[in-house]
């Protein structure tokens, strides 16, 4: 697989200087190799296979190895801002990842890891020009899937996602709003809690998202509610929130009465 990516993605002078930089490099070193590894997500055969591997890395927990996967995917990402048909291509190939993996606990949450890094550092703004673009309308999608899930890493690691998806333009805004919204309510407290930062943090990026006009009276509802109170009492602030958004109140569902003896 080296000796492909050389040959496809690298120019050489001559064969012998392709040979001694194959058997040179140190492929166990994270610093040396995701430089070309990364190469690989240029060639269609090799891409979905690189960008799962990549997944696992840089959303893993090695501090050296996330941080080098990391820089070299978004060198990859930074040369191809200009080429549509690579960016999107790209995408396809994420949301490809996503679909065959989204109950795999091994990936999936690397993968949204790997997901917030690059929404943080924009590299998906030529999708931005087109309002609710099939990408975000995906990813908003699959996370919906994950939102029913228990495990709190997971459920914080959605609410990083919906606060990136704001970035993208159109009525997707709103649906991804609702998801937050009604994670206002979840079950477990440290969700609620954490969606309310999240959410606070998103504000002072996109603060086009509200009224002007009401955009101090929501950071200020969402910094100084105790969200981690009962249910009943957080609902009333949730609810607010959502008049102040524009958002239909989400409706409570009513749990069947266990059955009697």
């Amino acid at each position: 697989m080296a000796k492909d990516v050389y040959e496809k993605t690298v120019k050489f002078e001559n064969s012998a200087s392709l040979c001694e930089t194959i058997t040179s490099l140190n492929w166990n070193a994270s610093s040396q190799s995701f430089h070309y590894i990364s190469q690989l997500l240029g060639l269609p055969q090799y891409h979905y296979h690189t960008l799962l591997g990549l997944t696992v890395s840089v959303g893993g927990i090695t501090e050296s190895t996330v941080n080098f996967s990391s820089q070299s995917l978004l060198n990859y990402l930074k040369g191809i801002q200009d080429d549509s048909v690579a960016l999107t291509q790209f995408g396809d190939t994420l949301l490809s990842i996503f679909r065959d993996n989204l109950h795999n606990d091994r990936v999936n949450i690397p993968f949204l890891k790997m997901l917030n890094l690059l929404l943080t550092n924009g590299c998906f703004e030529i999708f931005n020009t087109q309002e609710n673009h099939q990408f975000c309308v995906d990813i908003l999608d699959l996370c919906k899937e994950l939102r029913k899930s228990k495990d709190v890493t997971k459920l914080n690691a959605c609410i990083a996602i919906f606060c990136g998806l704001m970035q993208f333009q159109g009525e997707v805004r709103k649906k991804v709003l609702s998801q937050l919204l009604m994670l206002l309510c979840h079950y477990f407290p440290v969700v609620r809690r954490s969606t309310a930062s999240q959410m606070y943090e998103m504000l002072l990026i996109h603060d086009d998202v509200v009224d002007p006009e009401l955009l101090d009276d929501v950071l200020t509802l969402l910094s100084d509610t105790d969200w981690g109170n009962d249910l009943d009492t957080v609902r009333v602030h949730r609810n607010q929130l959502c008049d102040w958004f524009g958002i239909c109140r989400p409706r409570v569902v009513a749990k069947n009465p266990v059955p009697g003896p």
